[in-house]
This record gives structure tokens, C-alpha cells and sequence, in this order.
């Protein structure tokens, strides 16, 4: 029997199980694709790392640490500090807001007026209604590399990864957790953390009705370059009215990587199906208003991924209301992956019963908030 089986191998189920191998936990990472995949939310070259929006600049912060903490101790390079600017209107609250929530939680940033903005970005076409917040170490996170980085420590540190194992059941007792599986096979620990994406509704034995999740389709799309290196288009976000975040080119040569934070709601297994195009039409009329160097009138690849959102678009990291084994987090609302070491350390802890230790507020991720 296993100390603890994480069900669900994406980035926060890796960092999860990484953590609980730190605490000498013996510890299975079960998935029910083949490794490494592109089914769910964790794939692909780049996520983004910044303080601009976010909900707990705190945890943020502390993800950063660990980020760099992982790069020390692998010799891997994840995170690459570009620079990120957030977007949004001149002199608005929403600016304002943001740099007060940046000053009180220590971050270095700065300001930057629709002039300042026009002399550090000359290629990208923003009117004198927009500001913009840079933070000189915003970055990319090199997505699958950090999978695979986590994972290959998790390892190195004694952990097992199963991975083509679909789950057709939880069902936990008062002395353990039975994990049977698709193939008829069944597995067994002492608690069990749920980390199934967007698959929460479907694997997580009863979750209370009031949680209310939302699965979204989203396009992943890259733009060509008029010219190879020379469209000016820095790492930002602009949620204001856009909801649209973008990166320089770093994925494929002479292609820029811009998306749509949203999209249709879908069932999991017809995401490629999904029709895509009210996204596409958004990404488009945002590429041909702001960034002339690029090609605007359809994309040059479109991919695809998932975000799974809660009603306020923050995550549940807890322990399940009726069965106090099985550990749950699930509900990143598309913006997950930037802080998942934090996430899995508060998972790892919950399964350990260490969690009154850190030094985060565990009540905003609570699954009774519904």
C-alpha cells in the first residue's frame, strides 16, 4: 500500500508528488494518459510567470522561489526572465488597483505612460488611452520542460509514475483509499490527492452540488511574422475588455503565440470538436488593431488546451467535505500553472496534516466557500 497515490499527472499533480517524495513519502503519480501528452492543461512550451492580476501576490512570490529553487537543484533552465507588461487604461482604477496591490506585496515594477509605452514597445500600436505595468521579472515558464523537470526529480527521489491508467473509481474507507482502474487492476494508499483537471466532475467521488465548474475550450493560436524577429511583440497580458495575453516569438521561428482567455464550453472528451472561431475572430481583430508586424488574417497553427473555472476563478486546495483520505485540487480557472509548486506544497500538506505550518491563507481555497 502506498503512503499517498496523486491521481493526475499534470503540473500540479507532478509538483504535488514531488513534494510528498521530499517529505519521504512513498508516493505513486498515477495518469491515465501516456506520458508525456497533450490532452489536458499542462502541455505545450509556455506559461506565463508575472504579479500583474494576480489573486495572492504572496503565493505568487513564493512560487517564483521554488521555480528557481527547482533550477538550482536540477541544472534545468524553466523560467526565462523576458520582462512582462499588463495592460490596461490610462489612469483607471484597474491600474491603479493593481499598483497598489504590487507596492504592498514588495514587487519591482514600473510604470509606464502611453509615451513610455510607445518608446519601449515602437513596433506595437497601443493609443494614448492605454498604460501599461512592467515587471522586470516577469518570464515564460518553459511548460513541458518543467513537467518533465518535476517529474524526473520526483523519481530521482524514489517516487513511481504510472502512467496509461485511466480511473473508473475512487472509493475510499475509513482505513484507506481503492483506486480501481480501467483495466480492472485496482491500487490502494493511505490518502489520496485529486488532481484531475478537467476531469474534477468525473473522477472526484461525491462532490458537493454546490461547487459549480465550467469547462472551457481554448485556442491556442501563433501568428506569422511579416518579418522574422521584428514585430515587437513583448510578453504581456491585457485583460481589460481583451481578456487577450500574448509572448514574443520563442515557440516556432518567425511565429508569435497569442490567446483568448476564454472560450466555448465543452465536454472533455469532444474537445476536438470544439468549433473555435468566435476565439479566433477575437485574437484576429486584437493582432490587426495593435500589432501591424504581424500577419492578421488567420492564424498560422491553432492548438488547443482546456482551462477548468470555479465561479470566483480561484482553485480548491482541500480536503474532501465526506472523506477525510482523499486530498482535492482542481478549478485553476486558466492561470494554475504559474504558482503550481505552491499548490502542490499546500496539497502535499493537507495529505501530511502539516498544512497548519505554512504561511498562506488556506481559507480562500476552501471547497465550503460555495
Amino acid at each position: 500500500m502506498y503512503d499517498v497515490i496523486v491521481v493526475g499527472a499534470g503540473i500540479v499533480g507532478s509538483w504535488t508528488a514531488l513534494h510528498l517524495a521530499r517529505a519521504g513519502k512513498n508516493t505513486l503519480l498515477l495518469e491515465q494518459f501516456a506520458l508525456p501528452h497533450t490532452r489536458g492543461s499542462s502541455h505545450g512550451q509556455t506559461r506565463a510567470i508575472m504579479g500583474f492580476r494576480e489573486f495572492d501576490l504572496q503565493i505568487i512570490k513564493a512560487a517564483y522561489e521554488l521555480w528557481r529553487n527547482l533550477e538550482a537543484e536540477t541544472n534545468e533552465q524553466v523560467l526565462v526572465v523576458t520582462g512582462r507588461i499588463g495592460l490596461g487604461p490610462k489612469n483607471s482604477p484597474f491600474i491603479n488597483d493593481s499598483i497598489a496591490q504590487l507596492n504592498e506585496a514588495g514587487f519591482t515594477f514600473e510604470r509606464l505612460g502611453p509615451e513610455e509605452l510607445r518608446q519601449r514597445y515602437p513596433k506595437a500600436n497601443y493609443s494614448d488611452e492605454y498604460e501599461a505595468i512592467y515587471e522586470p521579472q516577469g518570464g515564460i515558464l518553459r511548460a513541458h520542460k518543467a513537467v518533465q523537470t518535476v517529474q524526473e526529480q520526483f523519481k530521482k527521489l524514489g517516487g513511481r509514475i504510472m502512467d496509461g491508467r485511466k480511473v473508473a473509481a475512487i472509493v475510499p474507507t475509513d482505513e484507506h483509499v481503492t483506486i480501481k482502474l480501467a483495466n480492472g487492476d485496482s491500487l490502494q494508499s493511505r490518502k489520496t490527492v485529486i488532481c484531475p483537471g478537467c476531469w474534477a466532475s468525473k473522477v472526484i467521488p461525491d462532490l458537493p452540488s454546490d461547487v459549480k465548474l465550467t469547462t472551457v475550450g481554448i485556442a491556442v493560436t501563433y501568428w506569422r511574422e511579416k518579418v522574422a524577429g521584428q514585430s515587437g511583440v513583448p510578453n504581456f497580458s491585457h485583460t481589460f475588455g481583451y481578456d487577450i495575453y500574448g509572448f514574443p516569438s520563442y515557440e516556432y521561428p518567425g511565429l508569435v503565440k497569442l490567446l483568448y482567455h476564454g472560450g466555448p464550453e465543452i465536454d472533455v472528451e469532444e474537445r476536438d470538436r470544439t468549433d473555435q472561431k468566435d476565439s479566433i475572430k477575437k485574437v484576429a481583430a486584437y493582432v490587426k488593431e495593435h500589432y501591424p508586424g504581424l500577419e492578421h488574417d488567420t492564424p498560422a497553427i491553432v492548438e488547443s488546451c482546456m482551462y477548468t473555472w470555479t465561479v470566483d476563478e480561484r482553485p480548491v486546495l482541500d480536503i474532501h467535505p465526506s472523506h477525510p483520505n482523499l486530498i482535492l485540487g482542481f478549478g485553476f480557472s486558466g492561470d494554475g500553472f504559474k504558482y503550481s509548486p505552491v499548490s502542490g506544497k499546500i496539497l502535499a500538506s493537507l495529505a501530511m496534516g502539516t498544512q497548519k505550518q505554512l504561511p498562506f491563507n488556506l481559507d480562500q481555497f476552501r471547497i465550503n466557500r460555495f
